[in-house]
């Protein structure tokens, strides 16, 4: 049973890791869509979609910081 519980943690954490990627990936191309229309010309839409993401990957942050010490996260400069 311990063994099975130590799985279905890695699989989350696993899951979660992916996500986390997976969210700053689409947040590194919302922002280079937003630098191809210049200062104070984006679109609001993306820049709602931008916060989202933003948002989305303090929460992933958040939650693999709270699995345990030594999870590696993305910087803060997000």
């Amino acid at each position: 049973e311990a063994r099975e519980i130590r799985s279905e943690i890695k699989q989350e954490l696993n899951s979660l890791e992916w996500q986390l990627a997976r969210r700053i990936k689409n947040l590194n191309y919302l922002k280079e869509q937003a630098a191809g229309y210049g200062a104070g010309r984006v679109d609001l839409d993306l820049i709602n979609q931008i916060a989202d993401e933003q948002e989305a990957i303090q929460e992933i942050q958040f939650k693999l910081s709270s699995q345990g010490p030594g999870r590696v996260t993305a910087p803060d400069s997000l």
